[in-house]
C-alpha cells in the first residue's frame, strides 16, 4: 500500500497529549487541521478475563510463560482495511508493559468503519503441537465473522522433555506461614496462576471494545484504539493431590498421565479441529483417542500428621480437606467435550517411582461436561490402599471441583 505524504502515526490519545505537552505550543501556532482520509495506526489493548501454556487472567502486563506475549489481530473494512491491499492483519507485541507493533505488517485506519477480530496463539505451533513463535498463523483472505484457525491441543511425551514438565506455583488455597506456624488462606495473586506445561498453547478469541474502528475523522468516529477481551475456547483440567496420612513413603509426584478408558474418544486428539475467530466456536474435526504426558518437578505430597508443618497438616475431623487445601494445582489444556461420564478417562500418577491409576468421576454440577473456558479441579487422595477422588471443583478461568475422591489403588 502507498504511504500518504501527509500520514502521521498516533499511538494513542494519551502519547499524543504527552508530545503537546512536551513541545508546547506558541501563542502564533497554528494546529494542524484534521484530515479525514489521514490513516492512522489501530492500537490494541489486551486483556484475559478467565483465568503459552495456560494464560493466566488479568491484565497482560508482564513477562514469562503463563503472560500472554503476542497476539494476531486484524481490522477488516470493505475498502481500505483489506487482504488485497495488505492493510487488514497484525502482529501486536507484549514489552515493557504495553503492547506494539513492530512487525511489517500494519493496520492503518481511514474514515472508514473496520470490524475487529483477534485470537491466540499468533504464531502455528510445532510438529507435536507445542507452542512456538515462528510461522504466523493467518487465516485465509479476508476475515469475517466465520473466519476460523486451525485449532491442536499438546498432548506431550514426544519431543522436548522442557515442554510437557510442570512446574508447580505457589496456587494451594492455602499457605503455611512460618510464624506463628500453621496453616492459612492463600490471598495472594499466585492463587488463580495456572500451572501447566510450556508446551501448552491456550487458544483464545477477542470480544473487543468498541467492535469497529475508525481513524476518528469520520461522521461517526469510532476511535484508533480497542480493548481486546480475550476469552479461552479450550477447557482446563487441573489435579491436586495430598496424603491422607496412611501411606508412608516419601510422596514425591513425578508424572501425570491421562488417557481414555474402554476404546472411547472423551479425551481427543485436535485432528481437524478449528476455531472459529469471531466466537471461539470449535467445530469437531474426527474424533481420535489422545494420551496426555506430563512430567512434574518438585512436588511432594501434603500429607496428615499428628503435628502440622510446611509438609502436613494437623489429623482432626477437616484433615483432608485441609491438606487438598493446602495442595498446588497441576493442569492441562484439553478439548471441551459434550458429554464425559464416571470413568471413561483414567489419571496416572508417578508417585515415588511407582504408577497409581484412578478413573475420573463426571463432573455433575456441570452437566456431564468439560466446557470451554473453564477449570476442572480434580481433588485426588493417596493412602494406603491406593487413589481415590473425593471432590472435583469447577471455576473460571472457570474452575470447577468435581466431588468425591480420587482413589490410588
Amino acid at each position: 500500500m502507498k504511504t500518504m505524504k501527509n500520514k502521521r502515526l498516533i499511538y494513542s490519545a494519551f502519547l499524543s497529549g504527552i508530545l503537546i505537552a512536551a513541545i508546547g505550543c506558541s501563542e502564533n501556532e497554528q494546529s494542524v487541521p484534521l484530515d479525514e482520509n489521514e490513516l492512522i495506526e489501530l492500537q490494541v489493548s489486551p486483556k484475559v478475563t478467565l483465568t503459552r501454556s495456560a494464560i493466566n487472567g488479568g491484565e497482560q502486563t508482564g513477562n514469562g510463560a503463563n503472560v500472554m506475549q503476542n497476539i494476531a489481530v486484524y481490522a477488516q473494512s470493505t475498502t481500505t482495511n483489506t487482504d488485497a491491499k495488505k492493510n487488514n492483519y497484525a502482529i501486536y507485541t507484549l514489552g515493557s508493559g504495553t503492547w506494539s507493533n513492530s512487525g511489517t505488517d500494519k493496520i492503518y485506519l481511514s474514515s472508514e468503519d473496520a470490524t475487529v477480530y483477534a485470537y491466540y496463539p499468533a504464531y502455528t505451533p510445532g510438529s507435536n503441537g507445542e507452542y512456538a513463535t515462528s510461522t504466523a498463523l493467518k487465516i485465509s483472505g479476508d476475515a469475517s465473522a466465520t473466519s476460523t484457525i486451525p485449532l491442536t491441543v499438546y498432548e506431550g511425551g514426544t519431543g522436548t522433555d522442557a515442554n510437557y514438565t510442570i512446574a508447580p506455583c505457589g496456587n494451594a488455597d492455602k499457605i503455611w506461614n512460618a510464624s506463628p506456624g500453621s496453616w492459612a488462606d492463600n490471598t495472594g495473586a499466585n492463587k488463580k496462576l495456572i500451572a501447566a506445561a510450556p508446551g501448552e498453547v491456550d487458544y483464545m478469541w477477542a470480544t473487543s471494545s468498541p467492535t469497529q474502528v475508525d481513524n476518528g475523522r469520520g461522521t461517526d468516529p469510532k476511535g484508533t484504539s480497542a480493548a481486546l477481551t480475550m476469552n479461552h475456547a479450550l477447557a482446563l483440567v487441573s489435579f491436586r493431590v495430598y496424603n491422607d496420612g496412611t501411606y508412608h513413603n516419601a510422596g514425591a509426584l513425578t508424572g501425570i498421565k491421562l488417557e481414555n478408558e474402554g476404546g472411547n474418544t472423551v479425551l481427543s486428539k485436535s485432528n481437524g479441529h478449528t476455531m472459529k475467530i469471531s466466537d471461539g466456536t470449535i467445530a469437531n474435526g474426527t474424533a481420535q483417542a489422545a494420551t496426555y504426558t506430563r512430567k512434574v518437578t518438585n512436588y511432594t505430597l501434603i500429607t496428615v500428621a499428628t503435628v502440622a508443618s510446611a509438609t502436613a497438616v494437623a489429623a482432626g475431623s477437616t484433615a483432608n480437606a485441609d491438606a487438598a487445601a493446602a495442595s498446588k494445582k497441576l493442569s492441562m489444556l484439553v478439548l471441551p467435550a459434550a458429554s464425559i461420564d464416571a470413568n471413561q478417562v483414567k489419571a496416572t500418577f508417578t508417585i515415588d517411582a511407582a504408577d497409581y491409576d484412578v478413573k475420573l468421576s463426571a463432573p455433575a454440577s456441570d452437566h456431564k461436561k468439560w466446557e470451554q473456558g473453564k477449570n476442572y479441579i480434580y481433588t485426588v487422595k493417596l493412602s494406603g490402599q491406593g487413589l481415590a477422588i473425593n471432590k472435583v471443583t469447577v471455576t473460571d478461568w472457570t474452575e470447577q471441583v468435581v466431588s468425591g475422591d480420587l482413589e490410588i489403588k
